[in-house]
């Protein structure tokens, strides 16, 4: 029996990684020849040839990215790392139930699901099952699948299988006054942020956004947001406020660090106002500009600075004397040295871990 009190990792098998980099190496050679060939010679067969070898390239690169992916078990829960797209993370506590199906696993919590599957694991496969089979055992998780879910945010070991993504926030306080009167400045400062109530007797408010935009759109203001409130009047003129804020990031591959501070200042500026302490006040229009401005400017770096150096060495080459061989390795340089440098800047500040 396996000591609970440890970590288990489970990796994506190696084989994984090797059928991607055979395919890449020799679609790398065919790449280059047809690339350069149509650089020298003008020809568009080449230029088709070379872009057909190119993606298979890029696939395998991709592959190899996300064969990284890993999963992590402990006493505390689930985490997943799965680059290049998040990590998430479901607690045991979080876990009502569990069903288990031809080669993947499902966990079941009230708002989220967790599945993955073992049909491509290599590295801890044995283990990461036993631990599983015993955290079962000792929390005495039934299995039975909910009814009422018909889409779930689930990773299996290769792929994300669903981009239908939410994150949420939370927060606990305590406020110095009546029940009443704290549900009352609630329907106030969430009004003021642009929520509107659903359900009342539930106190479920949401800020609308179409879909387009949630998807496309750099600013948080314009990401749809469900506000689940919930109060207790554990005694008189002393109400206990849980706040949970679910943000829907569909289409978002990460969010960045400014927009995730920009939840928690909402978060922290939502319990100043209900209790009316004395603090700065939140501009939810100026902050939600700043957030974009910074995102802007990270889309601009990523994308903009690999075509200005595609550019610059291409005027540069055509006006050097240097051989056509010499004038594509180095339009080839240029452009992957831009790439790292573009991806730098965009990962320092994205801090991206969605």
């Amino acid at each position: 029996m396996m000591d609970t009190n440890e970590s288990v990792r489970l990796h994506v098998h190696w084989i994984v990684k090797v059928l991607a980099i055979i395919p890449g190496v020799f679609s790398s050679y065919y790449a280059f020849f047809y690339l350069f060939g149509a650089y020298r010679d003008g020809q568009a067969i080449y230029l088709l040839y070379g872009l057909y070898f190119l993606s298979i390239v890029l696939i395998s690169l991709y592959i190899i990215i996300i064969s990284e992916t890993k999963i992590d078990v402990d006493n505390e829960g689930l985490i997943a790392t799965c680059p290049p797209y998040a990590t998430y993370a479901m607690k045991w506590e979080e876990v009502n139930s569990y069903k288990t199906f031809a080669i993947s696993t499902v966990f079941y919590g009230d708002e989220k699901a967790f599945k993955y599957s073992l049909f491509l694991a290599g590295k801890g496969r044995k283990q990461f099952k036993e631990y599983i089979t015993q955290q079962i055992a000792s929390r005495q998780i039934e299995e039975y699948k909910p009814t009422g879910i018909t889409r779930i945010a689930e990773w299996k070991m290769i792929y994300r299988s669903n981009v239908n993504r939410r994150i949420t926030a939370k927060r606990k306080f305590v406020a110095n006054f009546a029940q009443e009167y704290i549900e009352e400045r609630i329907d106030v400062v969430l009004n003021k942020f642009g929520y509107v109530p659903i359900e009342c007797e539930k106190h479920i408010y949401k800020r609308e956004s179409s879909r387009l935009k949630n998807m496309i759109s750099f600013s948080p203001k314009n990401r749809e947001v469900e506000a689940s409130i919930y109060t207790i009047e554990e005694e008189t003129y002393h109400t206990l406020v849980n706040v949970t804020y679910t943000i829907d990031a569909t289409g978002q591959l990460f969010l960045s660090s400014k927009e995730r501070e920009y939840w928690e200042n909402e978060i922290e500026s939502f319990e100043s106002l209900v209790c009316r302490k004395e603090v700065g006040s939140f501009d939810i229009d100026h902050e939600a500009q700043e957030v974009s401005r910074h995102n802007w400017i990270t889309a601009i770096i990523l994308i903009g600075l690999p075509i200005l150096t595609l550019v610059f060495i291409s005027v540069l080459g055509k006006s050097s004397s240097s051989s056509s061989f010499s004038q594509f390795i180095y339009l080839i340089l240029g452009v992957v040295i831009s790439l790292i440098f573009a991806i730098s800047i965009t990962k320092s500040r994205l801090n991206a871990s969605a």
